[in-house]
């Protein structure tokens, strides 16, 4: 027997359990309602977080908001959870979407990334597993960050569970004269291979990595702040106010193979 979960719109959880039946020797699945009524015991809602997920259609940013509500003890995962609960409680009812109507979904992707940019020191590719939380537009191919954005301006707007992305950055070392010199980063060209893969989403990651993403900032105070005064320094950009100063990558890794002949 295989446990999975579906989350369903308004926050439930559903126990997809695939059970075999020995008497005519099939199998299917039953489904099941985790009740949120507080029987339950926390220790059976903390097991269950490392369950693959899958979400119903139409499941929205408020329905991840209602599911660590219908389960309180998931708020416990996360020190920011309690400060966003209450600009949850602050939003309307309803009709909480981009004013701009361009926002689609929010989307969730798993990056498996694997990189080597000093083959010299070190010969093992280093393996990288993080998601990237985005917001979606109608082309799927215009994505942004939802850290800077307030919750009533997404909070009606669908979830999606994306297949993975395998990137790989291999060195390729270039033909140079003197073979026993130390080579640098410039004696080296990268290619870049990407796949996508299928990944599977767990309870626990769901409900950490997005939180994580919106509190980058920590509170939505805090968020705010941060927001106004990147608004200022643009306009102070604008305006002439302040300088940018472009950022030249030859330079950097000429001056970073300085320090590593030092």
């Amino acid at each position: 027997m295989s446990i999975s979960l579906i989350l369903k719109p308004g926050g439930l959880l559903i126990e997809k359990r695939w059970v075999y039946n020995k008497k005519n020797k099939k199998g299917d699945y039953e489904h099941r309602l985790i009740s949120p009524i507080n029987y339950l015991t926390d220790s059976y809602l903390l097991s269950i977080l490392n369950t693959v997920i899958e979400l119903e259609e139409g499941f929205t940013v408020r329905d991840w908001f209602n599911l660590i509500i219908n389960y309180p003890v998931y708020q416990k995962l996360d020190l920011f959870t309690t400060s966003f609960l209450e600009e949850y409680y602050n939003c309307p009812k309803k009709g909480c979407i981009d004013p701009e109507g361009k926002l689609k979904e929010i989307v969730f992707q798993k990056i498996i990334s694997t990189e080597n940019y000093d083959p010299e020191k070190e010969d093992k590719f280093v393996c990288e597993i993080y998601m990237d939380i985005c917001g979606r537009y109608e082309d799927e191919d215009t994505h942004y960050g939802i850290e800077f954005t307030p919750l009533k301006d997404y909070l009606d707007t669908p979830m999606k569970l994306l297949d993975g992305i395998i990137t790989k950055t291999i060195p390729i070392l270039k033909e140079i004269k003197e073979t026993k010199k130390k080579k640098r980063h410039s004696n080296y060209t990268y290619d870049y291979k990407k796949e996508e893969v299928r990944v599977y989403y767990t309870l626990f990651e769901f409900i950490t990595s997005f939180i994580y993403e919106i509190s980058f900032f920590g509170t939505p105070e805090r968020r705010d702040k941060k927001s106004k005064e990147l608004c200022e320094t643009m306009e102070d950009v604008k305006s002439g106010k302040a300088k940018t100063i472009p950022l030249d990558l030859d330079k950097l890794i000429r001056d970073k193979d300085k320090e590593g002949t030092k």
